[in-house]
């Protein structure tokens, strides 16, 4: 069942009423030019890298719509690791999965917190996450 704020969205003409371009997340393809099209629409999908333009503010969708996040994955020779760091606008999360590959064995750890004080800080320009708790940080080289 849609949220109320979803459909008073798409009857305002802010939020389109179904999805017509479905991404595809199976194919991994070359950075696009930019985060959101000419058309103000995310330019969703599996990609190698993004090299992009990071213009946000080109986007129709209202502001509460922006969630960021770095998500970032290392795999050794005993260990996979996936750490992510998220800010969904009214909602922060901080996680990290560790598998060690010879037993299978899966730890997890998240912590989230709704509202302020946030646990994770997004700059405006979407090129730099803090974590608020430890001052740890993700930073895009913007010239990459």
């Amino acid at each position: 069942m849609p949220r109320i704020r979803d459909t008073v969205s798409a009857l305002t003409g802010k939020t389109p009423k179904e999805i017509v371009n479905v991404p595809d997340y199976f194919t991994q393809k070359p950075s696009p030019s930019s985060l959101v099209d000419e058309h103000g629409q995310y330019r969703a999908g599996w990609y190698e890298e993004f090299s992009g333009e990071c213009n946000y503010r080109a986007s129709s969708a209202p502001r509460l719509a922006f969630q960021t996040w770095f998500y970032l994955q290392f795999d050794g020779p005993s260990h996979f690791v996936g750490c992510n760091l998220a800010n969904m606008s009214l909602a922060s999360n901080v996680a990290i999965s560790v598998v060690e590959k010879a037993s299978g064995k899966f730890e997890h750890i998240s912590q989230s917190r709704v509202a302020r004080p946030y646990l994770v800080k997004t700059r405006p320009d979407l090129l730099r996450v803090d974590d608020t708790k430890t001052h740890s940080f993700i930073e895009r080289d913007p010239s990459s």
